[in-house]
């Protein structure tokens, strides 16, 4: 998680974090210090190390069982943090699994929920009556969650955010288009794959990406 590091209360880069501990305490460090330990020794003499994700947030929600979870900064579109839709197995089907959901969320935005703007992928155009009412309790579910929490959220149609951020580079049926835009626009973050071994890009994140950046740009 990519997150912004207050020490009494200001706002500091990692270089600034080292140089003001390498400043204030120059017998106890050595000008190869590591971020980690600079905030340990800082934590030690009393400053008080906080760390937030940047706020305010947006998040893309790709409804479904192989979808996924992405968190951006509203104003630099940096990825905070993105995972693939935690599944448990309930009588012998899988759902999402909303309290890992939930307890992700709250890590990763420090208990702001408050703090984003959640879009999720409204269900359409499912191949079959069994997906399609998976899909529907999927989505009925993060609505739940969403809306017990009195969290601001959207639903938006796979088409809607497809069109606006890819256009007619879009090819019906497949994900290149989608990874395509994913490694571009965030060229340096390793996105997970379908399977840890694998090379095939988990493409429930990917448009857990898009969304998010979809639902960014309505603030731009």
């Amino acid at each position: 998680m990519k997150v912004q590091v207050y020490i009494d209360g200001n706002l500091m880069q990692e270089d600034e974090i080292i140089h003001y501990t390498i400043s204030n305490y120059p017998n106890f460090v050595d000008k190869y210090i590591d971020i980690q330990d600079a905030k340990n020794l800082l934590d030690s003499f009393g400053h008080l190390v906080e760390e937030y994700a940047p706020l305010p947030c947006v998040i893309g929600i790709d409804n479904g069982l192989t979808g996924g979870v992405t968190i951006l900064s509203q104003h630099t579109g940096a990825i905070i943090a993105m995972t693939a839709m935690p599944v448990k197995n309930r009588r012998g089907k899988n759902e999402v699994d909303i309290y890992t959901l939930y307890q992700w969320l709250m890590k990763n935005l420090n208990g702001r929920l408050t703090s984003a703007t959640y879009y999720v992928e409204e269900p359409c155009g499912s191949k079959s009556l069994g997906a399609a009412l998976s899909m529907a309790s999927s989505f009925h579910s993060i609505r739940g969650m969403l809306e017990t929490k009195n969290l601001s959220w959207h639903g938006i149609s796979a088409r809607t955010w497809q069109n606006k951020l890819l256009g007619k580079s879009k090819i019906k049926g497949k994900k290149t288009s989608e990874q395509a835009f994913a490694v571009e626009n965030w060229p340096e973050d390793n996105f997970p794959t379908k399977n840890p071994k694998g090379k095939i890009l988990n493409d429930g994140v990917i448009d857990a990406c898009l969304i998010a950046e979809y639902g960014r740009r309505q603030y731009l």
